[in-house]
């Protein structure tokens, strides 16, 4: 029971940390064009996937425990939407469909 307890305090700690993440994605959302704009809770989830994985191939060794997740995950999830916002606004702008009609 306990365990279970540390774990749900870790999960809340780190969806803390994650929270400027969708607070970047929700503005990114509102102030881009509807032809550039994401869902931010989807890509807020993919930011905590990718930071949660770049944490297990880097192993750091927390020297608070769990109870460093939260600037962790905040540091990973602000870095992932960094480089994940002009990459998928390139992605749209060269990949994505053509408004131009061809005749």
């Amino acid at each position: 029971m306990e365990t279970l307890l540390v774990l749900f305090f870790v999960l809340i700690l780190a969806a803390i940390g994650s929270l400027p993440s969708l607070l970047f994605w929700w503005l990114a959302w509102k102030l881009l064009p509807k032809t550039y704009s994401l869902p931010p809770y989807r890509m807020t989830l993919l930011c905590i996937a990718l930071s949660f994985l770049t944490g297990m191939v880097l192993n750091p060794e927390l020297e608070g425990g769990g109870l460093s997740i939260m600037p962790f995950m905040l540091v990973l999830t602000l870095l992932w939407s960094f480089i994940l916002l002009p990459a998928s606004i390139l992605v749209k702008y060269f990949f994505g469909k053509s408004k131009s009609k061809t005749q």
